[in-house]
């Protein structure tokens, strides 16, 4: 089967059904999942600076939704993107996912060697979120669904 051919999908809680197809995917897309209460992030193909600016603008939209007091999950699947250069680190630093202090477990699935060191060195810069590596989308989805942080969660402060 060819990549851009490729569809995934996965069971969410509750018999939701997520459906990625990769064909005609933007770079990087956002979408929340599971009631509101984690934000699933698909990094597809060459992501550009630009593909960053029209995050920002998704991720705008999306977080204004989620709940303001509780600890959320996040799933950054990889596993369809080619490459992400270097130089744009910095704009990954930035990522909501990343600023967001609402966002305390974040699930990382298709990462390579060199992505999960980047995963690592992102978690290094913000010791507030637990950064978590899985192979699979199901199984990234059981550790959100299961996690203590996200699912008798106090309320998020400042401390947190």
């Amino acid at each position: 089967m060819k990549l851009h051919d490729a569809t995934r999908r996965a069971h969410l809680p509750g018999e939701v059904l997520l459906k990625q197809e990769v064909s005609n995917a933007v770079p990087i897309a956002v979408e929340s999942l599971k009631s509101e209460t984690c934000l699933y992030y698909r990094f597809a193909g060459h992501v550009t600076p630009e593909d960053f600016d029209t995050l920002h603008a998704s991720e705008d939209t999306i977080c204004a939704d989620l709940p303001g007091d509780r600890c959320l999950g996040v799933v950054a699947d990889f596993d369809a993107l080619e490459t992400i250069g270097a130089p744009l680190f910095p704009r990954l630093q930035h990522m909501r996912l990343m600023t967001d202090s609402r966002f305390c477990v974040v699930v990382v699935i298709g990462a390579n060697s060199y992505l999960r060191a980047l995963a690592i060195s992102l978690g290094l810069t913000n010791d507030t979120r637990e950064f978590v590596f899985r192979d699979t989308l199901d199984e990234a989805l059981a550790v959100i669904q299961n996690h203590p942080r996200l699912n008798s969660a106090p309320p998020v402060t400042a401390s947190h």
